[in-house]
């Protein structure tokens, strides 16, 4: 599957440099756009998120029709054009389409979202299209939002991207990471454990393993990872 919503840094170009699922049951505890579990097409997905935007688009997605998604104007400058019946989680969606890679929805499309030659990258009649076309691969996942830790006593893939502990982190809005704390959480997990950081981290034995480029102009990011598996 192809991005449902786009997140900044979110691993839906990294996942293919990442070890796949290792079991049936995957389990993101910072759900942001999910990214992983979709490049993988995973079918029983776990996701928590504090973000409530977060988890309102996913718990939209995974029960809304596709013709209810068919159905929302496309040719929009601003989510106030939008008709009142709309409900406020389709208003988020299509705001994390009016920009690439954000931390919050848009209200209005940024500038580049507005170029024709940019449009089918945008909210349209190609990702109106894309999004209904993968909803049925969803719905059997579950999204929860609240701390990474109501997860603990499941067994399965964990896919864990928690704000990065720099700068680039302090752009969510939920950040705030004891993360001494959730190195020991991820060491204590029980099935396979891959946990995602900048090259920089130390708070885990991080292992670098890709340089990207992002969706900010002349802005990379070295990538690192962190995995184990625990029976």
């Amino acid at each position: 599957m192809k991005p449902f919503f786009l997140w900044y840094g979110g691993k839906w170009r990294l996942a293919e440099k990442l070890t796949p699922p290792q079991h049936d049951l995957v389990i993101e505890p910072f759900a942001g756009s999910l990214g992983f579990s979709t490049f993988y097409n995973c079918r029983k997905v776990v996701a928590v998120d504090a973000d409530p935007v977060v988890v309102g688009i996913w718990s939209y997605l995974i029960k809304v029709s596709a013709k209810e998604i068919m159905r929302l104007p496309a040719n929009i400058m601003s989510v106030e054009e939008l008709p009142s019946s709309a409900p406020q989680e389709a208003k988020w969606l299509i705001g994390m389409w009016f920009n690439a890679a954000i931390e919050y929805p848009a209200l209005r499309r940024a500038n580049w979202a507005r170029q024709p030659r940019f449009a089918y990258k945008f909210w349209g009649e190609t990702i109106k299209t894309r999004i209904a076309s993968q909803l049925e691969q969803i719905r059997d996942w579950k999204v929860i939002q609240g701390s990474y830790e109501v997860v603990s006593d499941l067994v399965g893939h964990f896919h864990i991207d928690a704000p990065y502990n720099n700068s680039t982190g302090e752009s969510y809005r939920h950040h705030k990471i004891d993360y001494t704390k959730l190195a020991s959480w991820c060491r204590t997990r029980k099935g396979y454990i891959q946990c995602c950081e900048s090259s920089e981290a130390t708070w885990l034995p991080f292992v670098p393993y890709s340089i990207m480029g992002t969706h900010r102009f002349n802005h990379y990011t070295a990538e690192a990872v962190w995995e184990s598996r625990n029976s």
